[in-house]
C-alpha cells in the first residue's frame, strides 16, 4: 500500500514525463478553447444567478401585490356594507325628519288660525297652549334628527370616499400585478434560455474533465502494467541506513528498513534535494535528484533536515529516522532511473544479511 502511493505521487510529480505529450501547438489550442470555454460558463453562470435572483424578487413583489389586492377587495366589500347600513338609516331618519317638519308646520297653521280667531274661548285657549306644548317637543325632536341626519349624511360621504381610494388602489395595483407578470414572463425567458447555454457549456467542462481523467487513468495504468526496468547499474551507492532491525526487499522495486531506534539518514551520493513534504498518512518525503535521470526516495517516520535545493554531498545527514506510537518504525528507500523504479538491492554497495540483520561490504 505504501508503495503503491509513493507510485502515484511520483507519478504526479512528474505527469509531464509520464503521460505521452501531443503536439504542443494541439496542446495550446486545447487548452485556449477550454479556457474560453470555462471563462463563458462563468459569466452565463453569472447572468444566470442574476435572473434567478430578479425572478425571486418578482415573484416576492407578486405575492405581495397579490395579498394586498386581496387585502384591499376585502376592506372595499366591508365598506360597502357598511355604506349600506348608514345610507338605510339616513333614509329611514330623512323620512321620521320631513314627517316631524310636516306635522310641525301643521301644527303652525292651527296656532295661527287660533289666534286670529276673534271668538276665542277658554277651550280655545287651552288647545292653543296644548299645541304650544307639542309643537315644542315636535321642534326638538326635530332638531336632534337633524344631527343624526347630518351625521350619517357626514359617515356616509366619508366612507364613500374611502370606497372610491380602495377601488382607485385596486385598480393601481392590478396595473402593478399585470406589469410584474408580463416582466416575469420575460426574465423567465432569458433564464431558460441562459440555464440550457449554462448547461451545455457545463457539459463540454465536465466532458473535458472525464477525458482528462481516463488520459489520467490510462496513463497510471499503463505505468503500473510496465514492468519494472532494471537497467544497468550506473554506479554503487551506500545504504542510507545502516541502524535497523528488519528489512523487506520489493520483487523489482525498492526495499524497507525497519527500526527501533533513531539514527541518521544519508544521502547515498552526491546531488540536489528534489523536494521535501508529506505523503497523507504514509510520513515523509524526500526526493533526491542525482543527475544522469536517477533519484533516490526516501518515504516513512523520519525528520527532514534539509530543504529543497539543497545540495548535497555521498553521505551527507538528510534526517533522522524517528520513532511514532508503534514500537518499530518504518523507512521505504527506492532508486528511480528515468522515472522507473529499480531493483533497489542491486544498486547498493553493501550486502545484506537478511538473517543477521547486519551490513557486509561485498
Amino acid at each position: 500500500m505504501l508503495k503503491r502511493n509513493l507510485i502515484f505521487f511520483i507519478f504526479l510529480l512528474n505527469l509531464s514525463q509520464v503521460v505521452a505529450a501531443p503536439r504542443k501547438s494541439d496542446l495550446n489550442s486545447n487548452f485556449k478553447n477550454i479556457a474560453a470555454i470555462q471563462k463563458n460558463y462563468k459569466k452565463l453562470n453569472k447572468e444566470f444567478n442574476e435572473s434567478k435572483n430578479s425572478l425571486f424578487s418578482i415573484e416576492k413583489n407578486l405575492s405581495s401585490s397579490n395579498k394586498e389586492y386581496l387585502r384591499s377587495l376585502k376592506n372595499s366589500q366591508i365598506i360597502y356594507q357598511e355604506l349600506l347600513k348608514i345610507d338605510d338609516r339616513l333614509q329611514k331618519n330623512t323620512v321620521a325628519l320631513v314627517s316631524e317638519k310636516e306635522k310641525i308646520k301643521s301644527l303652525i297653521k292651527l296656532l295661527v288660525i287660533n289666534e286670529i280667531d276673534s271668538n276665542s274661548t277658554d277651550e280655545k285657549l287651552i288647545e292653543s297652549k296644548l299645541i304650544n306644548e307639542i309643537l315644542k317637543k315636535l321642534q326638538h325632536e326635530t332638531k336632534e334628527l337633524t344631527k343624526i341626519v347630518e351625521h350619517l349624511n357626514f359617515e356616509s360621504q366619508k366612507l364613500r370616499g374611502n370606497f372610491e381610494d380602495l377601488k382607485k388602489n385596486q385598480f393601481t395595483l392590478l396595473d402593478s400585478i399585470r406589469n410584474l407578470e408580463s416582466e416575469k414572463i420575460a426574465v423567465s425567458n432569458k433564464y431558460l434560455f441562459i440555464k440550457k447555454e449554462r448547461d451545455e457549456m457545463k457539459g463540454l467542462i465536465e466532458r473535458d474533465r472525464i477525458k482528462r481523467k481516463k488520459r489520467m487513468r490510462k496513463a497510471l495504468a499503463s505505468k503500473k502494467s510496465k514492468k519494472v526496468r532494471n537497467s544497468a547499474v550506473s554506479f554503487k551507492v551506500p545504504s542510507p541506513l545502516e541502524s535497523f532491525t528488519k528489512i523487506e526487499e520489493s520483487k523489482n522495486a525498492g526495499i524497507t528498513y525497519e527500526f527501533t531506534s533513531e539514527a541518521p539518514i544519508k544521502s547515498p551520493a552526491n546531488g540536489v534535494v528534489n523536494y521535501v513534504g508529506r505523503l497523507a498518512n504514509y510520513g515523509k518525503v524526500i526526493i533526491i535528484d542525482h543527475g544522469k535521470e536517477i533519484r533516490s526516495v526516501f518515504l516513512g517516520e523520519f525528520s527532514p533536515k534539509v530543504k529543497q535545493g539543497k545540495k548535497l554531498s555521498i553521505g551527507e545527514i538528510i534526517g533522522y529516522t524517528k520513532l511514532t506510537k508503534s514500537e518499530e518504525g518504518k523507512l521505504y528507500f527506492e532508486v528511480r532511473k528515468k522515472d522507473v523504479a529499480q531493483k533497489t538491492i542491486d544498486w547498493l554497495d553493501f550486502k545484506i544479511d537478511k538473517k543477521k540483520k547486519i551490513i557486509v561490504r561485498r
